[in-house]
């Protein structure tokens, strides 16, 4: 809660009523053509120390919120009070937010009900998340009260005023009028909020309250009430404490002190029928309006403060681990970026390989930013249909410098991330029709399918005592033997799933894999081994078993899985990973668990190894390469673009008293059509071609009472969908977006609000099929190949601007280079005419040291230098324009006590 002191200096930045900024052209010109992207990154990794329930432990999961908005949460970890989560959560932030909050859920199963409430909390304000970017931080959990649960921002608007008093021998009063007009989106409390606001005047000995009124059913409500104050009631004040001046338009206070005392609060609650429930407050201290006769703004609502323990100190209720990622991208047209595209495409023919842009970005950003780089990479050339150009030179280049095949390709290498980034952005589609029927099956069973001895459990001592040796050694041999059938049985499903899908498989992947291979073969004609190991670890270890691993982070399930088959599917992947390795033509002895050798031996064969090979050798195939007209493009294949489940509306039918229903769906988007089915599993209800879909926009919550709803507007009719939370609605909405803004057919205008009770509630045209009232929103004609593109590319400009330092010591370490050990650079170029040295003058060359070998490995000094340079000159150009940008828009930045920047908000 923002204590009075901070309210006081946040007041006292701002002595004048507040006004609108005045805009120019420009800056207006300039703000309307780029798009300011924010995007977090989160990993939650686990918690300690928790404080126990009532069962003296938890079964804890941990959610993420944006102010009080659920955007994610973990699977459940049952009866414990260090949970380890390990799980990872990336969205686009959808709109405006001040905290963002990792909740700690209980969840307590009794007989009759399902409770689930927040015990201990972390609640980051946005402008705080800069000091732990990009970090991993132990963050300290705190108490959750209900009163703790507050968001929102009151109107306040306050003038000082004297009046005359018409008794005789009584002094002149004075007196503070308070208006509340407004409150803006306050918390919906129960299921609902009818919120009034109470505005109370306090200090030592005095404390005066009074109330609005209650408005029903509304976060934004409406007051506009006024209440006034006598200061000098009851003596409380005297006439001494104020110095009005002649004119009257200032008032200046003698004893400070007094007012010190006083303090405005201002506080907002919700009515209901067991309570009144708090929603949040304001206080300010009249000390902080000394200066001025009126005063109005924006305030922030906060939390009342938390309780501590007797001695004053704030009970410990363990931690958490989390790393966070913001990034806030300022994304200009496309035109902008034109140069750095060119930079990029034109470096898959850079020679030598170290010298290319993707090379020398990765040196340069570092290891923590890779990830960021092959993000980016992926996506600029998948889009450019470029990507196994891109990789093949980079892995051919690893390749040619590896000298053990043990090592090849290890996980922190730019081509590692570069092909498994690859498989999970083209192939999500593919692995769910391979691995989604065996693992729906694994959860569905719940076998047990354990074969670790020391997982399967000892009898117990009363067992022992009464049953003889030989019988406890022949119950554990049949429950080991029963278990190991059970597995054996999803293995081979898995399996026989996985080796039928070599057609399927993604022609990328197989450009990518047929690429490998012929470098392999190339640089290591003598080895059998690697050219399948380099394929196999990718799309077996890397994929499938990742995968059968982690179905939840790959999209293949929904909600949590049990532990008896999480446990099965790890067991399933253990095999897969097991069968990778000994199908191998030399299969070298590797260091697996006893049980799963001895799974093996008893289940596989050398037919089902010799069918590994094969599938490798299919996938890897120039001639799988190839579509049935010659092409080496996936276009023509069926890509998952996003999937999950939505509340729609009905379509056709009318139910009772005319009124359509609402239900729950699960919907699927392809590059070809929208469909939703009952559950993921079962048929389609309904499929929308994509180019049927003209149109993509929000919905009035005034049209169902409902938020995150959007409509997917066709020729005939409209869809109404509700999404989960605001990301989800931004999710759902871009993608759709980007599926039909090339239709020929567009909508060119569309009704904000629905169709009800025989007109539109926006326009109140009474014919359903009436012209929109609104028009559309505005999107480029080419955004399927322009935004995101340009969003990657303004990603790539920043992580290089940020490491401009590191260029710049790359740039020493080649010059040192080519004058130690290198011939000079043509006199034309920038390196000659700035910072060459010649060679010739012999006492300069003895006195130069070596270059240290601990900075840069440059292979190559010239052509390294020669696109430091490039990259160097684009960030300058990109830079440039940022400023122009910052520049014209530092200047209308919202000021103290509006809507976007309230008092309280620090």
């Amino acid at each position: 809660m923002m204590c009075g002191d901070d309210i006081n200096q946040s007041i006292n930045t701002d002595m004048q009523e507040d006004t609108g900024p005045e805009h120019c052209a420009t800056s207006n010109s300039m703000n309307e053509s780029v798009k300011v992207l924010e995007n977090l990154q989160i990993k939650i990794g686990e918690a300690k120390h928790l404080i126990p329930g009532n069962r003296d432990t938890r079964n804890s999961y941990c959610s993420v919120c944006l102010d009080q908005e659920e955007i994610f949460k973990t699977r459940i970890i049952e009866k414990s009070l260090s949970p380890f989560f390990q799980e990872d959560v990336d969205f686009d932030i959808p709109h405006k937010f001040r905290l963002l909050c990792f909740n700690l859920h209980d969840v307590q199963e009794d007989v009759l009900v399902k409770r689930d409430h927040i015990y201990a909390k972390v609640a980051i304000k946005k402008t705080d998340i800069v000091k732990y970017n990009a970090h991993e931080h132990w963050f300290p959990l705190m108490p959750v009260e209900s009163c703790s649960k507050v968001q929102g921002q009151v109107y306040i608007d306050v003038k000082f005023s004297h009046y005359q008093s018409l008794g005789l021998n009584v002094e002149d009063g004075h007196k503070l009028t308070v208006r509340i007009p407004e409150c803006s989106g306050l918390m919906i409390s129960s299921g609902n909020c009818d919120p009034y606001v109470t505005v109370s005047l306090q200090g030592t000995h005095r404390n005066e309250t009074k109330k609005t009124r209650v408005r029903k059913a509304t976060t934004n409500p409406h007051f506009d009430d006024e209440f006034v104050f006598e200061l000098n009631k009851n003596n409380n004040l005297r006439r001494s404490w104020f110095d009005l001046t002649l004119g009257g338009n200032e008032m200046k206070v003698a004893d400070q002190e007094h007012w010190t005392a006083l303090t405005l609060k201002v506080a907002v609650y919700s009515s209901g029928t067991l309570g009144d429930e708090f929603l949040g407050e304001v206080k300010i201290p009249l000390s902080s309006l000394i200066d001025m006769k009126c005063h109005a703004g924006w305030y922030l609502l906060n939390a009342r403060s938390g309780k501590t323990t007797g001695n004053g100190v704030k009970e410990d209720f363990g931690s958490i681990r989390v790393k966070i990622v913001y990034i806030k991208d300022y994304v200009f047209p496309s035109h902008v970026y034109n140069e750095l595209l060119q930079q990029l495409v034109s470096s898959v023919n850079v020679e030598p390989v170290s010298a290319s842009w993707p090379n020398i970005m990765s040196t340069v950003c570092g290891v923590r930013n890779r990830p960021q780089v092959v993000r980016s990479l992926v996506r600029i050339f998948l889009h450019q249909s470029m990507l196994s150009q891109l990789i093949e030179p980079l892995a051919d280049d690893e390749i040619d410098r590896n000298q053990s095949p043990s090592t090849l390709f290890r996980n922190s290498s730019l081509v590692s991330g570069l092909i498994e980034e690859s498989m999970r952005l083209v192939g999500l589609n593919y692995l769910f029709n391979i691995l989604s029927p065996s693992i729906e099956k694994i959860k569905t069973e719940k076998k047990p399918c354990e074969i670790d001895p020391s997982r399967l459990g000892a009898p117990s001592f009363a067992m022992a005592s009464s049953t003889s040796s030989i019988d406890m050694n022949s119950q554990a041999s049949d429950q080991s033997q029963s278990n190991m059938n059970n597995l054996w049985e999803y293995v081979h499903q898995v399996v026989t799933a996985i080796l039928k899908s070599a057609p399927q498989c993604p022609s990328l992947f197989c450009e990518i894999f047929n690429g490998l291979r012929n470098s392999v073969t190339k640089h290591m004609p003598d080895d059998a081994n690697t050219r399948y190991s380099a394929v196999a670890s990718f799309i077996f270890l890397r994929f499938f078993a990742a995968a059968l691993l982690s179905p939840r982070q790959y999209k293949l399930v929904n909600e949590d899985m049990d532990a008896t088959s999480s446990r099965t599917c790890t067991l399933v992947a253990k095999i897969v990973q097991h069968l990778c390795n000994k199908s191998m033509p030399k299969a070298a002895s590797t260091q697996t668990a006893s049980y799963v050798n001895t799974f093996c031996k008893r289940f596989v064969t050398q037919e089902h190894l010799d069918s590994i090979q094969n599938f490798i050798d299919v996938i890897s195939s120039t001639m799988k390469c190839l579509d049935s007209k010659g092409r080496t493009s996936s276009i023509l294949e069926k890509v998952m673009l996003k999937e999950g489940e939505m509340v729609k509306r009905a379509q056709g039918r009318t139910f009772l008293l005319s009124r359509k229903n609402f239900k729950t769906r699960y919907f699927a988007l392809t590059n070809y059509e929208l469909s939703y089915r009952k559950n993921k599993s079962s048929k389609p209800l309904c499929i929308i071609p994509v180019q049927e879909i003209i149109g993509v926009e929000k919905l009035q919550e005034e049209s169902f009472r409902m938020g995150y709803m959007f409509q997917v507007i066709q020729p005939n009719r409209v869809l109404y969908c509700k999404a989960n939370n605001s990301v989800d609605q931004k999710e759902w909405m871009d993608v759709l977006l980007k599926v039909c803004t090339c239709n020929r057919n567009r909508a060119q205008h569309y009704h904000p609000g629905a169709f009800l009770q025989g007109k539109y509630i926006c326009c109140n045209s009474t014919t359903q099929k009436a012209p929109g009232c609104t028009r559309v929103t505005g999107l480029p004609a080419s955004i399927r190949l322009s935004t995101d593109l340009d969003r990657e590319l303004e990603r790539i400009y920043s992580l290089l601007s940020s490491s401009v330092e590191r260029i710049h010591q790359l740039q020493e370490e080649c010059g040192a280079r080519a004058v130690y050990v290198g011939p000079q650079l043509p006199s034309s170029s920038q390196f000659d005419s700035e910072e060459s040295v010649s060679v010739e003058d012999t006492d300069i060359e003895q006195s130069l040291p070596p270059p240290n070998p601990n900075k840069f490995d440059v292979e190559d000094p010239q052509h390294t230098f020669r696109t430091l340079c490039s990259m160097l000159e684009c960030i300058s150009t990109l830079k440039e324009l940022h400023e122009e940008y910052f520049t014209a828009s530092g200047a209308n930045d919202a000021e103290l006590g509006t809507h976007e920047r309230p008092y309280g908000d620090t």
